[in-house]
């Protein structure tokens, strides 16, 4: 199974739980702590982020969203980020971003990460603004037998114009077919 951003967690906690129905792990981008459980957590910039969100979310061009999509990928052009930030305000309705962001800021596998006994490959970018490499780290670290495999990206996930985006579709590659 195959889980990035906040994603990574609910693949860790299925392969934790159901064992004998994952062959491989692969995350990106994950993170094993939310925000609000993160050592020196700031409760007050997660909560302004949040009114934030329930203001901008659904207004057409949004300078939150415009603001929220370029600490995720910030190589991305204006007319790039304009038209992801149209997806996700279509894909999703302000309550549910709320709602899950409220529950994986508030969220942490670190107690579960020793229960995953599948080949495991963490992937995470160098540069990501929106969840430090240590959250990756943590996860090659609690999991046994992780392999870390760290991007040379400033982008929350590489892009298809990036050679990290090639590093990363060959180590999933090589890393399944093992």
């Amino acid at each position: 199974i195959y889980g990035s951003s906040s994603g990574a967690m609910i693949d860790v906690e299925f392969a934790a739980l159901f064992p004998d129905a994952v062959s491989h792990l692969i995350t990106l981008g994950g993170y094993v702590d939310g925000r609000s459980v993160r050592d020196n957590a700031d409760v007050p910039i997660t909560d302004a982020i949040m009114t934030m969100a329930k203001e901008g979310w659904d207004k057409p061009d949004s300078a939150f969203m415009s603001g929220l999509l370029s600490v995720y990928f910030p190589t991305m052009d204006r007319d790039q980020l304009n038209r992801l930030a149209r997806k996700f305000q279509d894909s999703c309705p302000v309550e549910n971003e709320i709602r899950g962001r409220t529950f994986f800021n508030h969220h942490s596998v670190a107690g579960i990460l020793d229960k995953v006994q599948v080949p495991t490959l963490v992937m995470h970018a160098r540069g990501d603004a929106v969840h430090p490499l240590s959250e990756g780290q943590k996860y090659a670290r609690g999991i046994p037998g992780a392999q870390l495999l760290v991007l040379e990206s400033r982008n929350h996930y590489p892009l298809p114009e990036e050679p990290a985006w090639r590093d990363m579709i060959e180590a999933m590659h090589d890393f399944l077919a093992s």
